[in-house]
């Protein structure tokens, strides 16, 4: 069991690695080595989790972002074209006179 904790931790397969290490010290509750890659193998999960949690804030803030340039230009178009039309119907006018 020991060894194959290593072979899950080496292919960074964190949770494998946790079931694999925790029966090799139920079979051996002595094993120092088991006990620290235990250890080292839920800090590293621990390390992977955040990181996608940080990941997915990042996409989240990403999209915000987007919405947000998207909402400002359409703001944008909505004022030039209103600009465009206030002074088209202030030409009209000025002919009309």
């Amino acid at each position: 069991m020991y060894n194959l904790g290593n072979s899950f931790l080496k292919a960074e397969k964190y949770n494998e690695s946790i079931e694999a290490y925790k029966k090799a010290l139920k079979l051996n509750p002595d094993d120092e080595d088991a006990r620290y890659n235990l250890s080292y193998a839920l800090q590293k999960l621990k390390q992977q989790q955040q990181q996608q949690q940080n990941k997915m804030k990042t996409r989240t803030n990403s999209k915000r972002r987007i919405s947000n340039n998207n909402r400002r230009t359409n703001s944008k178009s909505r004022k030039i074209n209103s600009r465009k039309k206030n002074s088209s119907n202030r030409n009209n006018n000025n002919g009309l006179n």
